[in-house]
């Protein structure tokens, strides 16, 4: 192949590279794989069947259970056990009382947004409907509001109305919202809106 040969190859490449690229500039009516109706339709995982109470808005409270106007607090309020009130040994006298009603049965998961004093005033019972009382919290996160990263109680609840009662097992402690959801992946970030509220 003399050099006058091997120059005209190359511009035959060159020019059969610029017609096969500029193939994809072309307008395609295709649609696009994501305009199909099936990834369209496709959702981050929900929140299921949610009940959403501020911890302000109870049946009625018992014991040195007070409640504390603050701005940060779902509603503009929580609950809170002032420190050194339920003695020594712990009496059992602090409790509030909600009332509310599921419109799906199913196993929901609970959540409560908290702010323990210190590693001796980190944890509530919990009774649904009267029943046996479960621990909640007992952790070592103290002095911020959260929600606990790692919580496994979980409640079979029937359609219909229902009792929750928070006793507070230890003192110097506040909380302000719950939260019961039937979907697992659920992780509470801040404040949640009522559905009222949204």
């Amino acid at each position: 192949m003399n050099k006058t040969t091997a120059i005209a190859a190359i511009i035959v490449i060159v020019v059969l590279g610029l017609i096969w690229g500029g193939r994809g500039t072309k307008k395609d009516n295709r649609p696009s794989p994501a305009a199909s109706p099936l990834l369209t339709k496709a959702a981050l995982p929900g929140e299921g069947d949610m009940i959403v109470l501020n911890a302000a808005d109870y049946e009625k409270i018992e014991g040195p259970v007070k409640v504390l106007d603050d701005p940060s607090c779902a509603g503009g309020k929580c609950l809170f056990v002032p420190d050194k009130v339920l003695g020594k040994p712990v009496k059992l006298t602090a409790k509030a009382v909600y009332r509310f009603t599921v419109k799906k049965a199913g196993r929901y998961k609970l959540w409560i947004r908290h702010w323990w004093q210190d590693e001796c005033g980190n944890s509530l019972l919990v009774s649904f409907d009267g029943g046996e009382r479960m621990l909640f919290g007992d952790d070592g996160t103290v002095n911020h509001w959260r929600w606990p990263p790692a919580l496994k109680m979980t409640v079979e609840l029937e359609a219909g109305e229902h009792v929750l009662e928070i006793i507070p097992r230890e003192d110097g402690l506040k909380f302000d919202q719950i939260i019961l959801t039937t979907d697992p992946e659920y992780y509470p970030v801040g404040i949640k809106k009522k559905p009222a509220e949204e």
